[in-house]
């Protein structure tokens, strides 16, 4: 049960109207600059005319659980199940963290569970406790059973999802060895949960691999796809054509294609840079195909605004086709295939200091380009969820409802659950704040004139300079013309192409 106050997106426009709870319907709109590299001025340009798919999107939002994480969807009860771990540190583990039963229509938060109680890892709190955390979470209908991962305590666990009736989550099984310390742990910093019901496996990402369970017996196989370096594979999502899992390598920056009946990496896709070539890190997020047009989609969170948006890879060839510069820091990805609509989150600056993110980005697959995005939290979008209706649920972490009241909370000292509106550690208190759950539907408004772009995307001639910092310049100059950077850019050779945008403006944020 969660207690608080409520912050309720409003109507823009009188004549929108909706059930349950309010919502916010923003007309499309684009950043000012999210596709990389050097621009090249165009006489044809001013004069082209061209036509870009409009979209509307609505948002329906209401209270959240304090942290969210992940979320997942069962076909078989159409509910949404939520994973929340709130104030979990290096320096102790969380005493607030639930896993949470959803309506994916009214977004009600209907059930939330009492974690198992453990005692706290870390030796100098020997005698305190925390929670068996909930992370990465995943569905198995076959088994009606909930997996869950907890990075906190370098965990694998499976409850039963008839368990959230009682209230008490018992484990089915878990991973965890008590007689091994954290480290030592089979399964190592796990990430996020996919259950391939067909093979009958539980696919689980975390650091050196990713490890394969079976859903009945609940043996563990580790996979190591990159041996001899340190791999960190986090987001998995699944090919609806080829049934091939994609993972994305946030340390390696690279996309595995994964077989689910072998459990073997069956290629291995290197994500270049996007708009930065002589800096090459891109940190690989989220994964998405689009098997019609022959594409795959790569969320990277870049570097200080450098190599930061949708690299958009061929399916056949893994060669970069594309770059869509989008967000601060974007996160999770999920697409529409049928509709080829892109949904891309951004967490935003990483310090809180920093007001930046809170946006989800729909991008139309077919034209590789921004067609209208909306801001839902303050900051901070971490997952978002494909419902069978093509709407979306966002999960944040911004933490926009402040001091709410919460009963899947537990005395640090004592590990008995009390409610309570504040953490406690070791006498520093911390305000307990929910973040929200947001609905967001898009609907297709037909065509609207754009701008064309010519993009010409010349290749760079780096070395290095006296004090040892990487330079780069066009390798060619045409005498006379003019180039534009906007901003940090430098793409792979390609030919010019011309894109049709819709007009910048600025991004509406719902009223508070």
């Amino acid at each position: 049960m969660v207690e608080g106050t409520h912050r309720v997106i409003v109507p823009e426009h009188a004549e929108d109207k909706y059930h349950a709870a309010a919502h916010y319907p923003s007309e499309a709109s684009a950043p000012a600059e999210y596709s990389g590299g050097f621009e090249t001025p165009d006489e044809h340009s001013a004069a082209a005319a061209c036509s870009y798919r409009s979209v509307r999107v609505h948002a329906q939002q209401t209270q959240g659980l304090p942290g969210q994480y992940l979320a997942a969807y069962s076909a078989k009860t159409h509910k949404l199940y939520v994973s929340s771990i709130f104030n979990f540190t290096p320096a102790h583990g969380s005493t607030v963290a639930t896993i949470a039963r959803v309506n994916p229509q009214t977004l009600q938060i209907e059930a939330t569970a009492k974690m198992p109680v453990t005692e706290e890892i870390r030796a100098e709190l020997a005698g305190q406790y925390q929670f068996r955390g909930a992370f990465g979470i995943d569905i198995d209908d076959e088994h009606g059973t909930i997996w869950v991962s907890d990075a906190s305590s370098y965990a694998v666990t499976v409850y039963r999802q008839d368990a959230l009736k009682q209230g008490t989550l018992q484990p089915v099984w878990t991973s965890y060895d008590p007689a091994k310390g954290l480290f030592e742990q089979d399964i190592k910093h796990p990430r996020e949960v996919y259950v391939d019901a067909a093979n009958g496996k539980a696919f689980v990402t975390g650091m050196g691999g990713f490890w394969v369970i079976d859903t009945a017996t609940f043996e563990v196989q580790k996979v190591d796809p990159a041996p001899g370096v340190l791999s960190h594979p986090m987001t998995i999502a699944r090919d609806a054509h080829s049934g091939n899992l994609y993972m994305g390598d946030y340390y390696l920056d690279q996309v595995y294609e994964v077989d689910p009946t072998s459990h073997t990496v069956v290629r291995t896709l290197p994500v270049p840079a996007g708009d930065v070539t002589h800096f090459g890190r891109v940190k690989v997020h989220g994964v998405v195909t689009d098997h019609a047009l022959g594409e795959i989609y790569v969320s990277t969170q870049g570097h200080e605004g450098k190599n930061t948006g949708v690299h958009v890879l061929d399916k056949t060839t893994g060669e970069l086709k594309h770059f869509i510069r989008y967000g601060v820091t974007p996160t999770d990805m999920v697409i529409d295939e049928k509709r080829h609509l892109i949904y891309l989150g951004d967490f935003g600056a990483a310090h809180a200091a920093e007001s930046s993110g809170g946006t989800v980005a729909v991008i139309d697959a077919c034209a590789g380009i921004v067609v209208g995005q909306v801001q839902v939290a303050s900051a901070k979008i971490n997952h978002l969820t494909l419902l069978p209706d093509g709407s979306v649920v966002v999960l944040d972490k911004a933490g926009d409802h402040r001091g709410v009241t919460v009963d899947f909370h537990i005395d640090a000292l004592t590990g008995e659950f009390v409610p309570s509106s504040v953490d406690t550690h070791s006498g520093e208190q911390t305000r307990i704040d929910a973040d929200s759950l947001t609905k967001i539907s898009v609907q297709d408004t037909g065509t609207k004139p754009g701008t064309v772009r010519s993009h010409r995307v010349i290749p760079l001639v780096t070395g290095t300079s006296g004090d040892g910092s990487t330079v780069g310049m066009p390798a060619e100059v045409t005498p006379g013309r003019p180039w534009r950077f906007p901003g940090s850019a430098g793409l792979l050779a390609r030919n010019a192409t011309r894109i049709c945008h819709p007009p910048s403006r600025p991004l509406k944020s719902p009223p508070s």
